[in-house]
């Protein structure tokens, strides 16, 4: 299956298209996940509508240019249906883990089914006695002539119920706040891996979270990620980097909006001290202003990460 590529050649229309997905197919299965009901058959038309592809070209070229247009068919599908709006970003977000950080034999294994809605990934970095401060992590992985020997315990992780692999960070050798980490691509069939039903969260419903458990997992040589630099302390994404603007704009935003913008260590948010009287007149005046100035402001973000800004 080939997803759509007409938005190559006419956003306009694509995005009218979107839209009219949004509203007659996503928000009738919105009440119904409520209920937990997971949603495969939605991830497929995601997939034949060519949301999972909007970044990449026909060769799987990465296309972060395509940012703006990538923001807009996720807002489209967020007013729709929430939690299936989190599958479509974590999806992303595996694919271009894969495409730019993995191994070539790696990325063609699970790229193209994971692209075309046929399997999901998972990312594992939260764990029951810690959160996103990775350093508190105690899933370590030991290394075995090239390859890995991991155990570990990994929780509230969405996909992990469903999921063919794990993008899972460990510790390296000792669970130890000094120790390296490393992100490991395992397959969630090897041998020593076990998995939780679907954690019964208060959350967006319908989008399968669970555990994994990994006891003494082989992991081949050639599985770790090629993230030196991206990952500093804790789950803190380097910035500048298209990972931190994929991954991490959110928070960034926050971080603007409440601090002024302003690095907790350098004082400056990418370099620049931002027009904080800007944000504190809109603030003032509602919401939605708010929401459109970090909108702006994160599509231009994009853009200087593409650009290698």
């Amino acid at each position: 299956m080939t997803g759509r590529r007409d938005f190559e050649t006419d956003e306009a229309a694509y995005l009218t298209d979107v839209a009219k997905f949004c509203d007659t197919v996503l928000l009738p299965r919105g009440d119904r996940s409520d209920t937990g009901e997971f949603f495969p058959d939605i991830i497929t038309q995601f997939a034949e509508l060519g949301l999972l592809e909007l970044m990449y070209d026909e060769q799987r070229n990465l296309r972060l240019d395509r940012m703006r247009l990538i923001h807009e068919t996720t807002e489209l599908v967020a007013a729709a249906f929430p939690a299936s709006v989190v599958a479509l970003g974590a999806l992303r977000l595996q694919g271009y883990l894969l495409k730019r950080y993995a191994q070539p034999h790696i990325a063609e294994r699970y790229l193209e089914p994971l692209l075309r809605g046929e399997i999901y990934g998972s990312f594992g970095v939260t764990e029951p006695d810690s959160g996103t401060d990775v350093r508190s992590g105690t899933t370590v992985a030991t290394r075995d002539g090239d390859g890995w020997i991991l155990n570990g315990h990994k929780k509230w992780i969405g996909f992990a119920p469903v999921a063919a692999f794990n993008v899972v960070l460990a510790k390296v050798d000792h669970a130890g706040r000094d120790a390296d980490t490393v992100a490991l691509v395992v397959d969630l069939g090897s041998e020593g891996v076990t998995r939780s039903e679907v954690l019964d969260l208060m959350s967006f419903r319908g989008m399968p979270l669970g555990e994994l458990h990994f006891s003494d997992v082989r992991v081949p040589a050639g599985s770790a990620l090629k993230v030196a630099g991206q990952f500093t302390t804790g789950l803190v994404l380097k910035s500048g980097s298209p990972l931190a603007w994929l991954f991490d704009n959110g928070s960034q935003a926050r971080h603007y909006v409440t601090k002024g913008g302003k690095d907790h260590k350098t004082g400056a948010m990418w370099g620049k001290t931002p027009p904080t009287h800007i944000f504190t007149r809109t603030v003032a005046k509602g919401k939605r202003a708010v929401v459109d100035r970090i909108k702006t402001m994160m599509l231009r973000r994009g853009a200087t990460s593409v650009a290698g800004e």
